[in-house]
């Protein structure tokens, strides 16, 4: 059962941060806009970033479901990445920390258990 709800958490958690992409792409528009990033080079990159978060999340999502030993490398990736994010774009973002946090602790138990 916590097997398949934390890859469901993953793979959710990778689509949302795929809004983030879309956001700072312009594909959707966002109620907010994030002050922090505000020049259009710094729009792309983030964006791009946004975007490779994503799919090592999902990635994660997909080797935790098929018990790949060394799925939590890619995930602990896909954390930091995240949460640099997330304080970059604090208002828009700021509840993606609660999920990072329950990856965090994933992530903890599975080096000690290593």
């Amino acid at each position: 059962m916590f097997k398949h709800l934390f890859a469901i958490l993953l793979f959710v958690h990778g689509l949302l941060h795929i809004t983030g992409f879309a956001g700072l792409f312009g594909f959707i528009t966002l109620k907010e806009k994030s002050p922090t990033i505000v020049a259009k080079s710094y729009r792309v990159i983030a964006g791009v970033c946004w975007l490779i978060t994503s799919l090592l999340f999902m990635w994660s999502s997909i080797l935790f479901y098929t018990q790949w030993e060394f799925y939590w490398v890619i995930l602990f990736h896909a954390f930091i990445f995240s949460q640099i994010l997330i304080v970059i774009c604090w208002p828009l973002a700021k509840y993606g920390t609660m999920i990072n946090l329950i990856v965090l602790v994933v992530i903890t138990v599975e080096i000690g258990s290593y």
